[in-house]
C-alpha cells in the first residue's frame, strides 16, 4: 500500500513514477531472520517485543502428518511459522525494509543518470 500511494502521489505532481511488482512465492518460509530483526531493530518497539520475535523465529519443531498418520518429526528455524496471525505482520515489516531499500537503489540510479546528463 505505501508503495501504491507513493506511485499516486508522484503521479498526481506530475511526475514520472514506475511500479515493479513481484510475487514472493512461499514468502513465510522464506523470511530472513536477520534481515527482520534489523528492520524491527531500526523502530521504536519496545525491548521486550523485539526479544520476543526474536524467540518467536528461534529453532522450533513440528510434526509431519498426511492422510491421517504421523510420519515424523522436523526442525526448523527459517522463515514465520505458518498459521500464526503475527507471521503477515512480520513479513509486512520485512517487505517495507526491501522496498525502501529498492526505491533508494532507483533513486541513487536515477541521481546518477541525471548527473552524467548535466555533464555534458
Amino acid at each position: 500500500m505505501l508503495t501504491v500511494s507513493t506511485v499516486r502521489r508522484a503521479l498526481a505532481n506530475g511526475e514520472q513514477a514506475t511500479l515493479l511488482g513481484k510475487e514472493v512465492v512461499a514468502a513465510f518460509n522464506h523470511l530472513r531472520k536477520e534481515g527482520l530483526l534489523q528492520s524491527i531493530g531500526n523502530t521504536d518497539l519496545e525491548t521486550n517485543f523485539v526479544r520476543y520475535i526474536q524467540d518467536f523465529l528461534n529453532l522450533r519443531s513440528f510434526k509431519l502428518s498426511w492422510d491421517g498418520q504421523d510420519r515424523g518429526q522436523a526442525r526448523m528455524n527459517q522463515g514465520t511459522p505458518q498459521g500464526s496471525p503475527l507471521s503477515p505482520a512480520l513479513w509486512a515489516i520485512y517487505a517495507a525494509r526491501v522496498a525502501r531499500r529498492a526505491d533508494q537503489a532507483i533513486k541513487d540510479s536515477l541521481w546518477d543518470r541525471t548527473n552524467l546528463l548535466a555533464d555534458q
